[in-house]
């Protein structure tokens, strides 16, 4: 597991690899309760800190997107 901290983000990048591509080195970060998985170290670090330097606008989307749920499911 490597931790990162950029400019006062943290977050923990894990390695694993995958079975069905023993070939590939695959990594995953967990923002918000929500894991992301990629085989490009690079650009997840950039999708994390993407997430995380967004929050609010990401934290907006979602609330619009359980709102719109909310008004399928009710109908």
């Amino acid at each position: 597991m490597l931790t990162l901290n950029t400019n006062n983000m943290k977050f923990n990048i894990e390695s694993y690899e995958n079975p069905l591509f023993p070939d590939r080195t695959y990594y995953k970060v967990t923002i918000d309760d929500k894991t992301y998985h990629h085989t490009d170290y690079q650009a997840l670090v950039k999708f994390a800190i993407d997430r995380i330097e967004h929050k609010e606008y990401y934290a907006l989307c979602k609330k619009l997107e359980d709102k719109g749920m909310e008004s399928y499911s009710n109908n």
